[in-house]
């Protein structure tokens, strides 16, 4: 069984050293800029202000959760690897999978934590506009589900990180989120073929 208190250990300790990364930190700026210019966007459409700005803000926080956990992710194995610190833990009376579940946990503990700074930049501009309760119940139940993609995607990337340099692992992931994304699309396209052999390549 899992040690749980080395796994909040190296949860916590994964969450402060990614969450002072500089390059997060400007992405989480940007996005923040981003919320607050969709007022502008929206105030220059025809009374399409609200619509704008809530697809805006829920394109934002998504790109910014997806970000985390191709980008920081991809890297951070390979940091701890290149900073002697990984081989400084193997010895510890630590499992390998207490290791991969920290990481995995501290990592979407910051996700989390720039999901709900944008948040609530987003949900104040929502409400300045005057949108329902239900509304904003809504959008964070759209929030909370791109969290939940956020976490398998975090998976993959820690998978990717732990096997290649962080360049060819955010490749690998981003090309296997779009790949997920495109699916319906990539289904449509093969479906017009009737030869049986493009359909095994897809399943």
């Amino acid at each position: 069984m899992p040690n749980n208190k080395s796994i909040i250990a190296i949860a916590v300790n994964t969450f402060r050293e990614s969450f002072r990364d500089r390059i997060l930190l400007g992405a989480t700026v940007i996005s923040i800029f981003f919320i607050l210019f969709s007022l502008f966007i929206g105030s220059i459409s025809l009374d399409q202000d609200a619509k704008i700005i809530q697809d805006t803000g829920l394109t934002v926080i998504f790109l910014l959760q997806i970000f985390v956990a191709v980008f920081v992710g991809a890297s951070l194995i390979f940091k701890e690897v290149e900073r002697k610190t990984f081989f400084i833990l193997i010895p510890k009376p630590l499992k390998r999978s207490e290791i991969i579940i920290g990481k995995c946990a501290g990592l979407m503990m910051t996700t989390m934590a720039v999901s709900a700074l944008t948040s609530i930049f987003f949900l104040g501009v929502v409400l300045l506009k005057g949108a329902p309760v239900s509304l904003v119940l809504g959008l964070l139940l759209a929030i909370a589900l791109g969290l939940v993609e956020t976490a398998i995607i975090i998976l993959i990337s820690l998978l990717f990180s732990s096997l290649t340099s962080p360049i060819l692992a955010s490749l690998y992931t981003t090309a296997l989120f779009f790949i997920g994304h495109s699916s319906d699309v990539i289904y449509t396209i093969i479906q017009q073929h009737k030869e049986s052999a493009w359909r095994f390549i897809y399943y």
